[in-house]
């Protein structure tokens, strides 16, 4: 990967640039005399001394004819000679008469900055020209330049080291011409000289050496996904691949050894221009199989070449879903400078007609040139759905893109594919995840006059809840809309789905409901597994094993139990054309980052989750030795009153869609929207140890609303089917007696996600504001009522070193976020997740439940909303 980076003064990244440059006099070859290639002295009296900070892409740098100097856009030179450490844009100057198309071949190449240049005398004019293909075969090295002159004639590439002006041969050909003339004869070279840290390896691009690389640079990939492979180098100066012409597109892509073909698996076979529905095999084992391919690469220069190789061949949300994932699961690349979700993937969280507008916009200022930012707004009542449909109510929060950005990438950090053992716990935490959503998603409905939503149960009987989601691809896919009571219907197999059959989905149920009864599973073998969330050491979790066979995952019987969530998911999203009639397009309900969008996700999952509760109510009451630990909560303070309201949120676009009409513009697209936040508060918890020794606590925070729909007051066991994880810590060491244990909600650890940022970067550009799999943070509290909503705030204090995971282990992470585990380690907790409310109890009411016990809590705090938006916050990169 080979490309620098300049940051404005917000800090957001924008052209490329060269840094401490230092540019030296045009000679002549007669005047040094060369005769053959290779290298000579070059005279320091001939050297002419001083340096300046050039820049922003070496194409604007030229050779006016009249006097020999390098000269810079009008009205340029002074701005940017003394502009010190920061560079700005200047114009293109060499479009206007520079063409793409030429290959030439050359036997090496010269890097400014990780830029690799080459030197071009064009029908009588001097230009520099950046490599936009570079590879290595054999002794010669093969270059397809992104501006070449219209004539090519010669080619000539000076590079000076250490006081020597090396000049080697080189093979000059043009398209269409098979027969490479060499040519020697040199009219003029431009020798530049250069700080040793931009370089590699003294300064000369072999095959054996390496080119600098970022975090940064990384991110790049990420970028314009629906675009080709060549658009994307072209706009971010990366060094391209290969390429040929497809023959079923017509278009420039990247070439496919035999061996990387082979390599990719099924990856190819998922088509472009399609979405990438995670829930179906086929398409998870595609992401799997790319996964595969980017986590062998040797180091992050090899990921970025790979992911350039295939980009064209693969479908372009499998793409980035797998390159996501391979960038969380290898422990030598940092995540903490990825781009946002909603950056890229920009089509699956904003409206068409928001999208559309910027575009109109976009043209406009292209056409007026009288900005480079076009910033559009759009409110968060402007879905879909009109305000006379009461779940409108709730479409802020299922349509908060921070929210659906989550589920994308929980499912990308524990697919159901992922190969068994390689997350601890993956179907405890697909459970648990997911009903901490919907628990949540409940306390919304409360808080705007709704009931919870109801469990999606009977398969046969019509799905109240229609819904049109206004989005579109960005390569122009409609998702489809279904109408209200659309009845979930046997699906038909079609070129993007297999055949789906509501029959199996009841069969498998029934095969699971029986073994939830029964307390085992039935393995493939016919042996039965026990069923148990207080397993022996080297035992599975029940809860886990169920996990897994409702989501068709590490499942101990595929075949028995089926994949009744996944293909739920499926059936639900193909009903609106169940016979493909009228060759209608999937909706969003088989798309992770688009599915909770829609209420029907929210009643299929109420379904799910009452299954596993009912797994839950088989387990029997923890006992007084599993709750008990010495420590006594004292008091748990928090701020009298809780307050949310809406905040403004910025972030950029033009990342992930391209919505340039004129390649030589470069104009921002600046897209907000008002997202529900609240005020930062403290939880202050006074414990005593009654131990003699110092006691390592773990607080377990929770909340749950007070009252129902009906304002009666929850009992315990209604109340488990609400409980949401707020935290889950360790703090530090407290001695003998009374203690204070203070906490900050922004430390939380379902929102936090340092164990992803393996590696600090301190860039300048750095983005410490990356989500990953973490719950939103501007969603940690419901949103409450005008006139407050009351909830229970639930404390208990467990022993960490007693805590820890039976077969070992090692700490967790200064911060983790639980519900998405840890890449290649132990879950950091013994107990279930969810514990100490995930079971039923003798206790009627949650009061008497933790007045049984001095480690427990419960108080009472109030929720206010206002409906005034706040400041807005800076833009999100």
């Amino acid at each position: 990967m080979v490309v620098s980076t300049y940051s404005q003064p917000n800090g957001t990244p924008d052209a490329p640039c060269v840094s401490r440059l230092v540019l030296f006099k045009w000679y002549d070859t007669d005047s040094i005399g060369f005769l053959t290639p290779g290298s000579v002295d070059a005279p320091a009296s001939q050297l002419e001394s001083g340096s300046f900070h050039a820049a922003c892409d070496p194409r604007h740098l030229y050779r006016e004819q009249n006097n020999g100097k390098i000269a810079l856009p009008a009205n340029q030179e002074l701005e940017l000679i003394t502009s010190g450490d920061t560079c700005k844009p200047v114009y293109r100057i060499l479009s206007s008469y520079l063409n793409p198309g030429f290959l030439i071949h050359v036997s090496e190449v010269l890097y400014l900055s990780g830029l690799p240049l080459v030197f071009l005398q064009t029908c009588g004019m001097n230009a520099l020209a950046v490599v936009g293909t570079l590879v290595s075969k054999g002794s010669v090295t093969i270059v397809r330049l992104l501006q070449v002159g219209l004539s090519l004639q010669h080619v000539t590439l000076a590079i000076f080291i250490e006081n020597k002006i090396s000049l080697p041969l080189r093979q000059v050909r043009e398209v269409g011409n098979e027969t490479p003339q060499w040519y020697i004869s040199y009219i003029s070279i431009l020798v530049i000289k250069f700080h040793s840290e931009y370089l590699p390896s003294g300064g000369v691009y072999t095959e054996t050496s390496s080119s600098p690389s970022s975090d940064y640079q990384l991110s790049y990939l990420f970028y314009l996904p629906y675009e080709s492979t060549e658009v994307l180098a072209n706009r971010y100066y990366l060094t391209m691949p290969p390429v040929e012409v497809s023959s079923t597109t017509g278009s420039y892509v990247t070439i496919l050894d035999d061996d990387l073909k082979a390599r990719l698996g099924t990856a190819t076979s998922i088509p472009r221009g399609i979405p990438f529905m995670v829930c179906h095999e086929p398409h998870a084992q595609a992401a799997k199989d790319l996964l595969d391919v980017f986590l062998d690469a040797e180091d992050e220069s090899e990921l970025a070449e790979l992911a350039l190789t295939v980009r064209d061949h693969v479908n372009e949300a499998l793409y980035i879903f797998a390159l996501y994932g391979a960038v969380y699961e290898r422990p030598d690349i940092s995540s903490a400078d990825l781009p946002r979700l909603e950056t890229v993937l920009t089509d699956q969280f904003v409206p068409t007609d928001v999208i559309n507008k910027a575009k109109r916009l976009v043209k406009a200022a292209s056409i007026h040139q009288d900005t480079d930012t076009v910033h559009v707004y759009w409110q968060r009542n402007s879905t879909g759905l009109a305000t006379r449909n009461s779940e409108q109510r709730v479409a802020y929060w299922r349509e908060d893109l921070h929210l659906n950005s989550f589920h994308w990438h929980w499912h990308k950090t524990n697919p159901f594919s992922i190969e068994p053992g390689k997350r601890d716990r993956r179907g405890e935490l697909f459970y648990y995840m997911h009903h901490n959503l919907v628990a949540r998603y409940n306390f919304e409905r409360l808080g705007v006059g709704l009931k919870p939503a109801e469990p999606f149960e009977d398969w046969r009987a019509p799905v109240q809840e229609g819904y049109f989601p206004h989005l579109t691809l960005g390569n122009g896919y409609e998702w489809g809309n279904r109408q209200d009571n659309t009845l979930m219907q046997d699906v038909i197999g079609t070129g993007m789905t297999d055949a789906l059959y509501i029959s199996n989905l009841e069969l498998w149920r029934t095969h699971l409901l029986y073994s939830v009864d029964e307390k085992y599973l039935i393995s493939e073998n016919g042996s039965q597994i026990r069923l148990t969330d207080d397993p022996s050491p080297g035992e599975q979790y029940g809860i886990d094993l169920v996990g897994e066979a409702m989501e068709a995952g590490a499942s101990v019987n595929p075949l028995y139990y089926g994949s009744i969530h996944n293909k739920g998911h499926m059936l639900l999203d193909g009903c609106n054309d169940p016979d493909q009639k009228h060759m209608g397009h999937n909706g969003v309900m088989a798309a992770t980052g688009t599915a909770v969008r829609d209420p029907v996700f929210f009643r299929w999952h109420g379904f799910v989750d009452k299954f596993f509760h009912k797994y839950k109510m088989t387990q029997p009451p923890y006992t007084p030795d599993q709750l008990s630990v010495g420590v006594e909560v004292l008091e748990v303070k928090t701020p009298n009153e809780l307050h949310t309201f809406f905040t403004n949120r910025t972030f950029v676009a033009s990342h992930g869609i391209d919505f340039q009409v004129d390649p030589k513009s470069n104009i921002s697209v600046l897209l907000t929207s008002d997202f529900l936040n609240h005020t930062d508060f403290t939880y202050h918890i006074k414990v005593n140890n009654t131990k003699t020794v110092d006691l390592k606590p773990k607080v377990r925070i929770f909340l749950a609303p007070k009252v129902d729909e009906e304002e009666q007051q929850l009992t315990y066991a209604s109340l488990l089917r609400y409980w949401a994880e707020m935290d889950v810590f360790e703090a530090d060491p407290i001695a003998p007696g009374v203690s204070n244990i203070t906490r900050l909600s922004s430390e939380s650890s379902i929102t936090s996600n340092d164990v992803y940022q393996r590696t600090n970067i301190s860039s300048p550009s750095a983005n410490a504001n990356f989500p990953g799999c973490q719950w939103p943070q501007n969603l940690l509290l419901p949103r409450g009522k005008p006139d407050g909503m009351a909830f229970r705030l639930f404390v208990m204090i467990t022993d960490a070193d007693q805590d820890k995971p039976l077969d070992g282990g090692n700490d967790p992470p200064p911060s983790f976020c639980t519900f998405c585990g840890i890449p290649g380690a132990r879950y950091p907790d013994r107990w279930p997740m969810g514990y100490p409310l995930d079971r039923k109890s003798t206790y009627g009411t949650i009061d008497d439940f933790a007045d049984a016990y001095s480690n427990m809590e419960v108080v009472d705090v109030i929720i206010y909303h206002a409906e005034e938006p706040e400041e807005e916050e800076h833009p999100e990169n």
